[in-house]
């Protein structure tokens, strides 16, 4: 038996968040995204998830960092990431 995509199209709005428009432009594939959310305690972890995906080269993956040691971290690793910016902080 063949699975059938169910998900919907999604029409992406650049304007709700340019600076993350432009990062999912660069990485995501047939725009599909694998996408994993870290703060700087499962950083261990992290980086065996990443090396594995590196591996088998895998290319459309996103660290959405929720701290500054997870951003620093993974930009000097090469690991593509968001790191929101707090809504209070406009």
């Amino acid at each position: 038996m063949k699975g059938l995509r169910t998900n919907p199209t999604v029409i992406p709005d650049v304007s709700v968040n340019p600076r993350l428009a432009k990062i999912l432009e660069k990485i995501a594939v047939r725009r599909e995204l694998i996408v994993t959310l870290v703060n700087s305690k499962m950083k261990d972890y992290l980086e065996v998830w990443f090396t594995s995906i590196k591996r088998v080269a895998i290319l459309n993956y996103l660290v959405v960092a929720l701290d500054e040691e997870i951003a620093n971290f993974c930009e000097s690793n090469e690991v593509p990431f968001y790191k929101p910016r707090p809504s209070w902080k406009n």
